[in-house]
């Protein structure tokens, strides 16, 4: 029998996360999780890299209207989440959970924390984004009084190395603005296979989503968006 203490990251710990205010020397660690969960989610090739170019962590902690909350095990660092005060507003992600230790409620405890927070500020209207076509993530926002509502179209263009734009048209003629605007007008996508929604809490007349339609025009339930939710 080894009397070594567990290792959360050997990911066989069972205790209990303890929910405290992210310190600055976790901050590399947590950015690190908030890439590998996501990645991890959406299926990325390498985890490791995603949003590599995206910064999710550092502007939140350094925010003044942002309570940056992180769970830890054994001392080891395992998610963390972003609650945001807009005013009697409040928004929360990306809540975040090391891939390997999700479906331990360590997401339910960072939630319990963030809404101790939103508590704490008086806030009126909370909400969230999360995965539309997640059942888990959808069912752990009920549980806290979240609920989806309206329906937002999110689409993106890709990007496409070419000659010098054309931003001028005054010496063309009608057909050739036309020509002009039909060619270098890119078709819209969805880059992500999947809707996002937006979650709220407050009174019933309140609560909302904002879900994010497919390229053909479908729509799922709910879904994800920068701040989302990874690891119930």
């Amino acid at each position: 029998m080894s009397d070594a203490a567990p290792n959360p990251a050997s990911g066989t710990s069972k205790s209990s996360p303890v929910i405290a205010p992210l310190e600055e020397h976790e901050l590399p660690e947590a950015r690190r999780i908030v890439r590998t969960a996501f990645g991890t989610f959406v299926g990325a090739p390498d985890p490791e890299t995603f949003w590599a170019d995206r910064d999710y962590v550092y502007g939140r902690w350094r925010a003044p209207h942002v309570a940056a909350l992180g769970a830890s095990i054994d001392g080891g660092l395992v998610g963390s989440n972003f609650a945001t005060k807009w005013g009697s507003v409040g928004f929360f992600g990306p809540l975040s959970v090391r891939p390997d230790l999700q479906e331990r409620g360590i997401a339910q405890a960072l939630l319990a924390g963030t809404m101790e927070r939103f508590r704490a500020w008086g806030t009126t209207h909370n909400g969230l984004f999360t995965f539309a076509q997640s059942a888990k993530h959808v069912a752990l926002y009920q549980k806290f009084g979240f609920h989806a509502r309206f329906l937002t179209a999110i689409m993106s263009a890709p990007a496409k190395r070419g000659g010098p734009a054309r931003t001028r048209t005054c010496n063309q003629t009608v057909s050739d603005r036309q020509t002009t605007r039909r060619t270098s007008r890119p078709s819209l996508h969805s880059k992500l296979p999947f809707p996002a929604a937006g979650l709220e809490r407050g009174k019933p007349d309140h609560n909302w989503a904002r879900l994010q339609a497919h390229q053909n025009g479908s729509v799922d339930q709910h879904s994800p968006a920068p701040s989302a939710t990874v690891g119930v």
